[in-house]
């Protein structure tokens, strides 16, 4: 899931470098690129970078987690209905 994760991550941040005009690798020479935007190089950059990441990834899981259990509550409740009205009603 992590590694899943990771992919989506690095995808994005791809993408978002090509958006920006932003190339891919170390930035030229002066630390900024062609579009001016000066990307995270220290150690502490990248990890304030992955923790953001980690954080969204986090947020989108429990959102996810809620769905599910909205979508488990809603099948367990349409089940019950159905063995009810079977129970009352077998010709049924």
């Amino acid at each position: 899931m992590r590694e899943r994760a990771e992919r989506e991550a690095a995808a994005r941040l791809e993408r978002a470098r090509r958006e920006r005009g932003t190339p891919a690798g170390p930035a030229p020479e002066g630390g900024r690129t062609a579009a001016g935007h000066v990307p995270p190089t220290t150690r502490e950059e990248l990890l304030a970078e992955l923790e953001r990441i980690e954080e969204q990834l986090d947020t989108q899981r429990a959102e996810e987690d809620a769905l599910a259990h909205e979508l488990d509550a809603a099948e367990l409740e349409r089940a019950t209905e159905l063995l009810e009205r079977w129970v009352a009603d077998p010709s049924w």
